[in-house]
């Protein structure tokens, strides 16, 4: 009776875990917050439009990425990646 009470348990409490736990987003910034060469690389996009967001995502052991959305000065909305070094990796328009 025990071994089939934890058959049931212990499969149950791994689903539990594996759906609790969310995954994990990228750290939120400001501009102010990002690396100067980063930071460079954004204004020069920006061109008069408005800043959205900045998420920094980082895989261990790899270099950070910076997600940044923006709306340029004629209402066209993009997302685009920047490196550490301040190279547009990615850019599309939403």
């Amino acid at each position: 009776m025990k071994t089939r009470n934890l058959t049931f348990i212990i499969p149950s409490f791994a689903a539990i875990v594996a759906f609790a736990i969310p995954a994990q987003a990228g750290e939120e910034m400001t501009l102010e917050q990002v690396p100067k060469p980063v930071k460079d690389a954004i204004q020069a996009e920006l061109k008069g439009g408005k800043l959205g967001t900045i998420e920094k995502e980082a895989e261990e052991g790899e270099p950070a990425v910076y997600e940044v959305e923006y709306t340029t000065a004629d209402g066209k909305e993009f997302e685009m990646a920047i490196d550490e070094e301040g190279k547009v990796i990615g850019k599309e328009e939403d």
